[in-house]
């Protein structure tokens, strides 16, 4: 059997999408804190960025 809907509205927007920023903003705040097995660092995006753009030190690449 079905029930209801929790809130009977022609435009449910206008509940969701509010909850859905809040908890966004919930997750970005407190997310953050409760992730310790490995922190991003500066080092490791620098790394990062300069081997997508030069391909420098990528393994297994086929040659064209």
């Amino acid at each position: 059997m079905t029930g209801g809907p929790i809130f009977p509205l022609n435009y449910p927007g206008i509940v969701s999408i509010p909850l859905g920023f809040l908890a966004c903003y919930l997750g970005a705040l407190f997310g953050n804190r409760w992730t310790g097995l490995k922190t991003v660092t500066k080092d490791n995006y620098n790394e990062i960025l300069v081997k997508s753009n030069t391909g420098h030190d990528v393994k297994g690449v086929l040659r064209h």
